[in-house]
Formats: C-alpha cells, structure tokens, sequence
C-alpha cells in the first residue's frame, strides 16, 4: 500500500473511531480511562525499573555499599528485613570497624514546606549524620547533618536537593543559614546536593534521624547503610556485621522463637529485591 493510501485509511478509521465514540459516550470514558490508567501504570514501572534495575547506581564504588539485613529461621520459616531497631543500631554502630555506618529513615513522607513566601508540599527524608558521606556524594553548597545535630532534640536542619533549590528559592547561592519552616517548625539550611543527586527514595529535603533506642528506636524503623572500608573484603564486613549484631542480640535475650542473623546485603539487591 502506498503512503498516500495508508493516510486515507488511518484517516477513514480514526473518523470511524470518533463516530462509535460520540454514540456510545458512557464506552468512551471507559476506554480513554482504561488506556490512561495502562499507560500510567507502564510508565510508572519502567521508571522504576529503569531506575534500578537497569542504571548502574550513582555513586562511587557502589559494589561496595550495602544494608544490614536481619534473616530470622525458625521450624521450616525463614524471613528477612532491612530494617534494625536502635538498639541494632548502636551496637553497629559502636563495635564493627570494618564498614563505615550511617542510619536513615526508610523511605521519604509528605510534608508541607513555608519558604521564600509561598508554601510547598515535599518529600521528606529523615538521615543520620555521615549519610552522604557513606554514599560518597558530598553536598554541593555547605555540609551534611553532623553528629551535634543528629542526636535527639539536637538542631533543627536541612539539607535541601538540587531541585528543590531551584524551584524554591531560585538558586539563591546565600541559601545557607537561611530559616525554613517544615510541618510549621523552623529549620536551618545547612547543605544543597548536587544536581541529579539521588537518595534512597525520592526525597526533595533531608533532615536528622536523631536516631534512639526508645521511642521509634523501639521497633525496626531505621535502614542502616554501610561502604566497606578502604582494603576491607566484603566476607571479612560480613563476618564482622554477623559477630556484633549477634553478640547484641544476644545480650537482649529476645524472646522471640527463632534463630537470629545479621549480614550485609549489597545495595542493589536490598533496593529491589522485592521489586
């Protein structure tokens, strides 16, 4: 068929189209609807899956990042998590050496902004201090949350993304110490990431963790990220993570009736393994 016909007959069919749709209204909205919500839905997915699953991560040696992952086996079952309680994490914290630590917040939350004169709905993540730097992104303006700040009732701050940056105040390159009022309480600006800077979660500002072992410390709500220290092979952090989450575990005599392990789970597989 030539070009000039094909036209013709996509033209004869989409008029055809358009009449049965005009007819049969209540059908109309249907489909259109139909085709919105399957062509959202795949759209969504391949962003996901382009994101992680088929993009190498973005950041430095990201064979050598990881999660703590807790496997619990009892008669027949075996589960595992990603998130440790802040008992876990202090214990990590305080007695492994091989591995450089940081606690976060496990995925971002909605939270209204006040700033520059008009108010915003972002995302929210919630990070301990060295959390960048265990990535190995250093903020592009200013720093990242400190050890002073990421302790309970420690200062407010915030660290906003490229992005939000841009959008909200313009860019402004005096942006730091600048006072924002996030879910109505003010915080200070201390750091801006890097343009196309992505977190663990699509997240537009980060704040302190504070992380505690009471309070949400008291169940498993902290991620905890961990790089393998320079010359460190990755069975030497493993045995290492194992040894110490056990010896804590341990000394709190759970009592819950299983057999309990800690490993590391490298940082892609952790990001998607329920993908």
């Amino acid at each position: 068929m030539s070009p000039a016909l094909a036209l013709d007959a996509l033209g004869r069919d989409a008029r055809l189209a358009l009449r049965v749709l005009r007819r049969s209204p209540v059908f109309a909205a249907a489909a259109i609807l139909t085709l919105a919500v399957g062509l959202g839905a795949n759209a969504a997915i391949f962003t996901l899956v382009d994101t992680l699953l088929l993009r190498a991560l973005p950041y430095p040696e990201p064979e050598r990042l990881a999660l703590v992952s807790t496997v619990y086996r009892s008669s027949g079952f075996e589960g595992e998590q990603l998130s440790q309680d802040g008992l876990t994490w202090e214990a990590l914290r305080d007695g492994a050496a091989s591995v450089d630590l940081a606690a976060y917040s496990g995925w971002p939350s909605g939270a209204n902004l006040y700033a520059g004169g008009g108010a915003s709905h972002v995302q929210q993540q919630r990070v301990g201090a060295g959390f960048f730097r265990v990535l190995g992104i250093a903020p592009a303006l200013g720093r990242e949350v400190s050890p002073e700040e990421d302790v309970p009732n420690g200062p407010a701050v915030a660290v906003l993304s490229h992005g939000l940056w841009q959008r909200a105040f313009g860019g402004d390159p005096a942006i730091l110490g600048r006072t924002i009022l996030l879910k109505g309480e003010p915080h200070t600006v201390v750091g801006v990431m890097p343009e196309g800077f992505r977190s663990l979660g699509p997240a537009d500002l980060w704040t302190p963790l504070r992380p505690s072992p009471t309070g949400e410390g008291q169940g498993t709500n902290y991620g905890v990220l961990a790089r393998l220290r320079p010359g460190v092979a990755w069975a030497e952090a493993d045995a290492e993570i194992a040894a110490v989450g056990g010896a804590a575990w341990a000394e709190r005599g759970s009592e819950i009736p299983a057999t309990v392990s800690f490993a590391l789970a490298p940082l892609r597989s952790g990001l998607t393994g329920e993908l």
